[in-house]
């Protein structure tokens, strides 16, 4: 359904509550969809989200309250390994059925046939959300290992976000040149996840990962850049896509490269930083009593 046809159905035909919960789950959503896991309902990704904010933010944290911090080095070894893999599968699924460079700057309507390579796209993104959920275990890690610094406001905020956008796109998307978003985010969390996998293990690298920490801060902020531009292709006049998840995503997308180059200015382009600072900065592993922080 096109914007200008949306506004108008939803002013003359949706008249109570039922009907615009009916509107926005099942008028504007991708039929093929409407049997996937946790996908249809809007209750799930609800539900989802508040028993993770409870586990992380109440549950884990009264229970370690009073225990020793677990280490976790080796399921945090292997959760990296599995966001490596997750990511490079996601990339792999969306080129398999047709994804190019041309979906960055070209309008790229959803497509919601029966096509072998639409119903790849779709099934690449609910792949994709399902990789973003797996992502919520990082704070329960965090919390198990009592880094409680580390849950900050941005980073449960992040996790759910991501939770939400990609629910939305898998939804409502239906393969259009949005999938731009999930393409890029997946080839820096392959390099993000190898950093943090390599870190585990600085003490024994014969080099310094802090020039690679301002790569990928670097490759991190590019992302957003280029997703901020890739949502300005997308609502341009003429181009079918959904506008709504547009103006949501596109403030983020503005948020994120501020908070990101302020990290950046503030860690590597300043006269008074030094290689003390840097270190400081990255992350830290402890071999003789294996703790691991992610800065």
């Amino acid at each position: 359904m096109e914007r200008d046809g949306t506004i108008h159905y939803l002013l003359h035909n949706v008249t109570s509550i039922k009907g615009l919960y009916n509107f926005l789950v099942d008028d504007l959503a991708d039929p093929r969809t409407r049997d996937l896991p946790l996908l249809h309902n809007p209750l799930w990704i609800i539900a989802c989200i508040g028993f993770y904010l409870l586990l992380v933010l109440r549950i884990v944290p009264a229970i370690m309250q009073d225990r020793k911090a677990m280490q976790l080095k080796y399921p945090i070894i292997i959760y990296d390994i599995f966001q490596m893999l997750g990511s490079a599968c996601s990339i792999y699924l969306f080129y398999r059925h047709g994804w190019t460079f041309q979906y960055f700057y070209k309008c790229r309507a959803p497509d919601f046939s029966n096509d072998r390579d639409s119903v790849g796209f779709v099934y690449a993104a609910y792949f994709t959300f399902l990789l973003k959920m797996s992502e919520l275990v990082e704070t329960v890690m965090y919390a198990l290992r009592k880094k409680n610094a580390q849950i900050s406001r941005f980073h449960v905020y992040h996790h759910c976000y991501a939770l939400v956008t990609s629910w939305g796109f898998a939804k409502y998307g239906g393969g259009s040149m949005l999938s731009y978003t999930i393409i890029v985010n997946s080839i820096v969390h392959i390099f993000m996840y190898a950093y943090y996998l390599s870190s585990i293990f600085a003490k024994q690298l014969p080099f310094s990962l802090v020039p690679i920490k301002k790569f990928v801060t670097l490759l991190q902020i590019t992302q957003l850049i280029t997703v901020l531009i890739n949502l300005g292709f997308a609502m341009s006049p003429g181009c079918p896509v959904p506008v709504g998840h547009c103006m949501f995503h596109g403030p983020n997308m503005a948020l994120q490269i501020k908070l990101f180059a302020d990290f950046y200015l503030r860690t590597y382009a300043s006269k008074k930083t030094t290689k003390d600072n840097l270190l400081s900065n990255e992350i830290v592993v402890n071999v003789t009593n294996n703790t691991y922080k992610r800065k």
